[in-house]
């Protein structure tokens, strides 16, 4: 492939929100680029550690440098929705309650997190807007 020489994956990729990834690429020469200062992260990803092997395997070997790929992400098909409760206690990993959504969306889910790191995301469902009208007699 030619430097600068760009290939777009045929089906991008579906990637988990607070799931850490390794992107590993296979070099046929001896020629790569890379940088020895971190860039900055982008909108749509922390950059973590840098990892490299010998042939072609798994990157296992944490470097020091910062390897020229060409990363793309659209974060933009998602949305933050009021719940109420917004905290709760789990006992034995089960928690059983009600919560109310302000307002309907289709493809919603729930994310739970222990805060060490630790979540689990729920199916997804729609919320309907329920509206209430009373109307009370003339006296």
């Amino acid at each position: 492939m030619a430097p600068g020489r760009k290939t777009p994956l045929t089906t991008p990729l579906q990637l988990q929100a607070g799931v850490t990834y390794r992107v590993g690429i296979y070099f046929t020469s001896q020629t790569r680029y890379y940088r020895s200062t971190a860039p900055v992260n982008p909108t749509f990803a922390t950059l973590g550690q840098t990892y490299d092997t010998l042939g072609d395997g798994f990157p296992t070997t944490a470097d020091s440098f910062w390897w020229m790929v060409d990363l793309r992400g659209d974060a933009s098909g998602y949305a933050l929705v009021p719940v109420t409760p917004t905290l709760t206690t789990f006992i034995s990993g089960v928690w059983s309650g009600a919560i109310s959504v302000t307002q309907g969306i289709n493809g919603m889910f729930l994310r739970v997190a222990d805060g060490a790191g630790h979540f689990a995301d729920s199916n997804t469902f729609n919320t309907l807007v329920q509206t209430l009208t009373v109307a009370l007699p003339r006296t």
